[in-house]
């Protein structure tokens, strides 16, 4: 059960990211943390008729973090598509480091 929660709970923590990315992406403009959560939250209302809460705070920390986004002012914008990929597999492949000796 504990390993099932977790798990949500990872799931979760991507898909957060994954949305805030992408709607960082798709727009042609920085947006601030409040505009993209109005956007977020406004998008899941129209498409899925659903109310929530999106921890926009914690999606664009996780972005940052992983060097995915940056910060001007309190503006975001992300990286390309194409350098995202070559970051995330330059972290996936250092995420464990062997040496043999």
């Amino acid at each position: 059960v504990l390993h099932h929660i977790v798990g949500e709970a990872e799931d979760e923590d991507c898909k957060e990211a994954m949305l805030a990315y992408y709607f960082l992406l798709t727009r042609d403009k920085p947006m601030t943390e409040k505009e993209l959560d109005a956007e977020i939250e406004g998008w899941f209302k129209t498409k899925h008729d659903a109310t929530l809460d999106f921890e926009v705070d914690d999606a664009a920390r996780k972005l940052e973090r992983m060097g995915l986004a940056k910060r001007d002012g309190d503006k975001l914008t992300v990286s390309s598509l194409a350098e995202s990929k070559k970051r995330i597999d330059y972290l996936w492949d250092n995420v464990f480091s062997y040496n043999e000796g």
